[in-house]
């Protein structure tokens, strides 16, 4: 129950980053039917009639980051790391969406976060989990998943690459980097945000 609290709190948190100034956060979950039982939240989740509305989501624009490691045959189709991009038309904030657990850059939560943001006016990138096999076949230094410390700092630079690659390619953010996710993705925005990165990235 605590692992389930702490997910709730880094998304609420997440979300308050993200629009501070638009929403009077005292209010938030103000009228939440169940949130005096974390049990029967987590199982129940958000009624229907407070689920976001948007106006004009979208899928993102898939990128891919190359291997530089050589892959055996049989792990080939793992070769390339994608993510994805929604790219707004002006000048705007950047959030970064880290997925959780095994979860890819366009699963189901992670298409939903993202495109809040973006229905919010902020560019995104979304990016799949440390666990997953793309990350681990093409990106990872230790071949295998589970060492968070380094698989963040690994994340870390990626981000930074995929960043540098999209202002090449006309993305235009006003300064605001923001790291945000879900589950492990959540944990490990924590980490990356330690060494400052949701301040600016050069």
């Amino acid at each position: 129950m605590i692992k389930k609290f702490l997910l709730m709190v880094i998304i609420l948190g997440m979300s308050v980053i993200g629009f501070a100034d638009e929403v009077d956060v005292s209010q938030i979950a103000v009228d939440y039917p169940h949130k005096e039982n974390a049990i029967r939240a987590t199982v129940l989740g958000t009624p229907k009639d407070q689920w976001y509305t948007f106006s004009h989501a979208k899928g993102p624009k898939v990128r891919t980051i190359k291997t530089t490691k050589k892959i055996p045959e049989i792990l080939r189709q793992w070769s390339d790391f994608k993510y994805g991009v929604w790219k707004q038309k002006e000048e705007a904030p950047l959030m970064i969406v880290i997925s959780g657990t095994g979860s890819v850059y366009n699963s189901g939560l992670s298409m939903y976060m993202a495109n809040v943001f973006y229905d919010r006016g902020y560019n995104v990138i979304a990016f799949s989990s440390v666990t997953t096999m793309p990350f681990i076949v093409s990106q990872s230094k230790n071949n295998y998943a589970g060492y968070i410390k380094s698989e963040s700092e690994q994340m870390y630079d990626i981000i930074r690459k995929a960043i540098a690659d999209e202002k090449k390619d006309g993305m235009k953010i006003n300064g605001n980097i923001y790291v945000g996710g879900y589950s492990l993705g959540g944990f490990q925005s924590l980490l990356i945000q330690k060494k400052k990165m949701s301040k600016n990235i050069k």
